[in-house]
């Protein structure tokens, strides 16, 4: 990556980002799967934790900053930069403020080319063959969902939440104490479409893990090869599946939500598979055999499958009836 001189005091990195994260609560599980995989982006990308979480026994890699507050004092600094009263009680309902992080950090972001969020039930692999130079030098946001969105770092594009075009404007997003879903498909997304932004959406090759089933089956596809998995390789992902014959994908990120994984291994190194029970070492590189695919990703039959998305769903529906009053 190039880089140029902007004025006598600052440095911009052509095409670096900066990705921010709000957390609130014990650290998850995952942590160490997370930053070793962001370590590997180290070139691209650096990553901003706002959060009173104590991560001081976590390894922590050079490319991500933790940045100590309480969640009082971040709805203060948010207030304070916006002009207005917001209602938060659920650290949940930061993802609706995803949007807006290039407008209230504007003094974190100095500096980075473009801005972005994403989550920490994340694992990352080999970015660079989709978000490369080359992309980013035609878009001015990539929307993927609220696990990773990014968005160029300039005054229009940090001000595009402002804009009429989203099922709901902010200033009812940020003053309800519900969550709109605004950084994803009812909102920002919305708005990029109706402003004609220069944007690539759903470009990135993902695997969004479906919640509803034990298995792990990626909720973007209609249908899912019943005998596939997943590893991490010295900072590449794949995504491993059998129909007709073995085949391979390699993947930029994995996001896997609601789940508590735990690492099984003391050990996990630079290979490790991702299943359903947690993150065991790899303990041989390479494709992993047919027998191997059915224990780590086992499928138990259709039937199964769908009462698992019956009951879930069921639940789902319950939780938003509780969360949102509006």
């Amino acid at each position: 990556m190039d880089t140029k001189q902007c004025d006598k005091e600052s440095l911009v990195i052509i095409n670096k980002v900066v990705l921010i994260v709000i957390w609130y609560g014990e650290v998850p599980s995952n942590f160490e799967v997370w930053s070793r995989s962001a370590e590997y982006l180290k070139s691209r990308y650096d990553f901003l934790i706002f959060s009173d979480t104590d991560f001081s026994e976590q390894y922590i890699p050079e490319n991500v900053i933790i940045y100590k507050t309480s969640m009082e004092n971040l709805k203060q600094r948010i207030e304070i930069r916006l002009g207005v009263f917001i209602s938060v009680r659920d650290p949940k309902r930061f993802c609706d403020f995803r949007p807006l992080f290039g407008y209230i950090f504007h003094d974190k972001i100095a500096g980075y080319s473009f801005w972005g969020h994403t989550d920490l039930d994340v694992i990352w692999g080999n970015m660079e063959r989709i978000v490369n130079d080359s992309l980013l030098s035609e878009i001015d946001v990539l929307l993927n969902g609220g696990h990773f969105s990014i968005y160029r770092n300039t005054e229009k594009i940090n001000k595009l939440y402002t804009h009429a075009g989203a099922v709901f404007p902010w200033r009812t997003i940020i003053s309800r104490d519900a969550q709109f879903a605004f950084d994803e498909v009812t909102g920002i997304h919305l708005i990029a479409k109706k402003y004609n932004i220069q944007s690539a959406i759903g470009t990135v090759d993902m695997v969004d893990v479906n919640p509803a089933h034990f298995r792990f089956s990626n909720k973007m596809e209609k249908t899912n090869p019943k005998c596939q998995a997943f590893y991490f390789e010295q900072g590449n992902l794949y995504r491993v599946r059998m129909e007709d014959k073995l085949e391979y994908q390699s993947l930029c990120y994995i996001h896997i939500p609601k789940r508590k994984l735990k690492i099984l291994d003391d050990e996990l190194g630079d290979a490790f598979r991702i299943t359903p029970y947690g993150y065991i070492k790899k303990k041989n590189l390479g494709w992993p055999t047919k027998d191997e695919l059915h224990v780590m990703n086992p499928f138990h039959g259709d039937d199964v499958d769908k009462r698992e998305k019956r009951k879930y769903y069921f639940n789902k529906a319950i939780e938003i009836a509780k969360r949102n009053p509006y």
